[in-house]
């Protein structure tokens, strides 16, 4: 199983996941990863590394008005007459400014702070024998670590949540859960 997110650097909170089987590759993945938070979230940058540094990938972000740090690949080497003008010009800013997209750049290792923060809270080793039993257990796993990043934001962030109202609709008067 292999999951695949997008995160909010400065919370850690995952606001969109797919889970599919260990062999996929990250980048096929990415449009849709993309598309889930586009118009959810104001998102101003996206950082990935060099695998995703890809066409559609770039006009997918242009489109959600942020901008893409995703490092060249050596091999690649736009064109300013063929090329998307977001794949030129930020091919140009890792060119000239390369201190300061490489510092938008690094948010990425976030994303890598979340696996590893999911792997040591809930275990690296998924229990269920089958496929689909599998991606829900991973996806549970996502819902419970972003309970947890949210658990920690009201606290470091003196939030006020009032849970109390949502909490009586599930409830019953004598504590139990309601059946609807």
């Amino acid at each position: 199983m292999k999951g695949h997110i997008c995160i909010g650097t400065r919370t850690n909170c995952i606001c969109s996941c797919e889970v599919t089987y260990g062999n996929l590759s990250d980048v096929r993945q990415a449009p849709r990863l993309l598309e889930q938070i586009n118009g959810k979230f104001n998102v101003k940058e996206v950082s990935a590394d060099k695998a995703y540094n890809a066409y559609k990938i770039f006009q997918i972000i242009e489109e959600m008005k942020a901008t893409p740090y995703i490092p060249f690949l050596s091999s690649r080497n736009p064109k300013k007459e063929t090329s998307p003008k977001i794949w030129y010009d930020m091919y140009q800013h890792f060119q000239n400014h390369r201190e300061d997209f490489m510092k938008h750049y690094h948010r990425r290792s976030n994303v890598e702070t979340v696996f590893a923060m999911v792997k040591l809270r809930l275990g690296e080793f998924l229990k269920c024998k089958n496929y689909e039993a599998q991606r829900c257990e991973l996806l549970m796993k996502f819902i419970v670590h972003n309970i947890t990043v949210l658990i920690q934001e009201i606290f470091e962030n003196d939030l006020d949540v009032e849970f109390r109202d949502h909490l009586k609709a599930f409830l019953n008067s004598n504590g139990t859960l309601c059946s609807s």
